[in-house]
């Protein structure tokens, strides 16, 4: 199965994976510092994988990919890792402007450039894999 959306709708929900990838991240930090409300955010983390893993799988939707697939399923990590790197070097690239170190956040947002390139590479690695019929159980 090929991609089922267009670049935009892609990037957008790469973006969503990404985001909560993130927001998982912050609760978690917050979580060390907090005993006060360390069960209501271990909930709400909970509830926010549970979240990205909904649109995760709409992402590997709209990429021809099926979560349920043992190949997608042993390698999404390294995906959600891309997902995660590229949000990162995104607001990398801002902060860098915002400091005046356009050199730098050049440098930067070359390589977010670069990160997407590898995700899709990845992701048609996956689809080769995919559609020879491995993983599929």
């Amino acid at each position: 199965m090929g991609t089922l959306a267009g670049r935009g709708t892609l990037e957008e929900c790469a973006w969503a994976v990404g985001h909560y990838i993130n927001i998982e991240e912050h609760i978690v930090e917050a979580l060390m510092g907090s005993e006060q409300t360390k069960e209501e955010l271990l909930h709400l983390c909970k509830a926010v994988y549970y979240t990205r893993m909904r649109i995760a799988e709409i992402y590997l939707k709209l990429n021809g990919l099926s979560i349920e697939n043992s190949i997608v399923r042993n390698y999404w990590c390294v995906l959600k890792h891309f997902l995660s790197v590229q949000v990162h070097l995104q607001e990398l690239s801002s902060m860098l402007e915002r400091d005046g170190l356009t050199e730098l956040s050049k440098e930067v947002a070359g390589l977010y450039k670069e990160t997407v390139k590898l995700r899709k590479l990845f992701i048609d690695i996956l689809k080769k894999a995919t559609q020879q019929g491995e993983g599929n159980e």
